[in-house]
């Protein structure tokens, strides 16, 4: 994957969301971590996403390790990667850089895929296993 960060739409963003924007006022491009709250109603998002001064960061194997996944549980004959999630019988199989700017992922309860498509970022995984697996994140 050549690009480690995407500006997203204003529609994925919520409270929990992990960004970084870009520091105003400094001759040298430094961006700032951010977590968007509900004490940032204020901040205009929108304004920030168009001027492409918000960004996020792909997802990438140590966000999921990050999330409470173990490491790779194991990687098939084809590559893919398996990550269980703590000790239930949640497994998510993730194609990292499998495609140019996201990750298509297939999360799994049991035996059953709950989920198949793609994600692109930490806070859209956190979003879908609140979504499909009631785990909030």
């Amino acid at each position: 994957m050549e690009k480690e960060y995407y500006t997203p739409e204003i529609s994925e963003l919520f409270v929990g969301y992990e960004c970084q924007i870009i520091q105003i006022g400094n001759p040298k491009e430094v961006w700032l971590e951010s977590l968007i709250d509900n004490t940032s109603k204020f901040i205009r998002y929108d304004y920030l996403i168009k001027n492409k001064a918000l960004r996020t960061k792909y997802l990438d194997k140590q966000d999921i390790i990050d999330l409470g996944f173990t490491t790779p549980a194991y990687t098939d004959c084809e590559g893919y990667e398996y990550y269980k999630f703590l000790e239930d019988s949640t497994e998510v199989r993730i194609v990292l850089n499998g495609y140019e700017d996201y990750s298509k992922i297939t999360i799994k309860y049991d035996l059953d895929s709950v989920f198949e498509g793609i994600c692109k970022s930490k806070n859209e995984l956190k979003k879908l296993m609140k979504d499909y697996l009631n785990i909030p994140i």
